[in-house]
């Protein structure tokens, strides 16, 4: 008898959600450029054209404020699948620890906030985000001084990245009692470029068991799209290894966005 190859053959049996989940952003891609792209205003990017959908009333936004506020079974079952999807996100990092895409923490809109003082225990604290600065610098800073009429200098953090894991390697900052430390954080994170949005509630808006979202349905449509988008980009752009672990996560992701097309034909 020949080989047998049954572990091929089993792994052939199982659904490819990547590719489904491709199938389902393409005709989304195909519609939103139809009816958006625009050169006289600048919307002929993906991401132009994504962050005018977030924006602004559509068929496909309208359809995730109806699933999300109704109660019929279309809703209910939306709504299991962002409970799961949100579970499933939370269980694996994607697509890394650092930069990882979640519900309780992702980047809607560009921070525009790039410098931030603050006063803590006769110090003052200034951070700033040197945008004009090539990438490769240090371009996030925090300038510690007296809080006198000299403001004399005690110290400067620097980071390449506007990173808490860079920023917890720093001596300086690892040199700080926990309250500054504190301070420090917090100020790194409202100069932040891709300062999180958090929609995860203990009340609010409810989805599923004891999910609940924040109580502004207009921000919940706005996060639901930009996650899908940054799904979509993971796929594009080889940002993940596509094996069985992350296999789930897109499982609800295309189940999410079958349910949203269906609006657009």
């Amino acid at each position: 008898m020949s080989d047998i190859h049954l572990d091929n053959w089993l792994n052939k049996a199982d659904i490819d959600f990547y590719s489904m989940f491709i199938k389902t952003w393409i005709p989304f891609n195909a519609w939103y450029v139809k009816n958006f792209y625009d050169e006289t205003t600048n919307t002929t990017s993906d991401r132009s054209l994504i962050d005018f959908v977030k924006q602004n009333d559509n068929p496909y936004k309208t359809k995730i404020k109806n699933l999300i506020q109704g109660a019929s079974t279309e809703s209910v079952l939306f709504k299991t699948y962002l409970k799961f999807l949100h579970e499933e996100l939370e269980n694996n990092s994607v697509p890394n620890e650092e930069n990882r895409i979640r519900f309780s923490g992702i980047n809607l809109f560009p921070n525009p906030v790039r410098q931030e003082n603050i006063t803590f225990n006769k110090r003052i604290y200034k951070f700033e985000f040197l945008h004009t600065l090539p990438k490769t610098s240090k371009r996030f800073r925090c300038t510690i001084f007296k809080n006198n009429a000299a403001q004399t200098t005690i110290a400067i953090i620097e980071l390449h990245k506007c990173s808490m894991v860079e920023l917890e390697q720093e001596v300086l900052y690892q040199q700080q009692e926990a309250r500054v430390q504190d301070k420090i954080k917090n100020g790194f994170n409202s100069i932040n470029p891709k300062k999180p949005v958090n929609i995860i509630k203990n009340n609010g808006i409810h989805i599923n068991g004891t999910l609940y979202f924040e109580n502004n349905i207009d921000l919940v449509s706005q996060v639901i799209i930009e996650l899908i988008y940054q799904l979509r980009n993971k796929i594009f752009h080889g940002e993940i290894n596509p094996n069985k672990n992350l296999s789930k996560t897109y499982e609800y992701g295309y189940l999410i966005q079958k349910q949203l097309i269906s609006t657009l034909n």
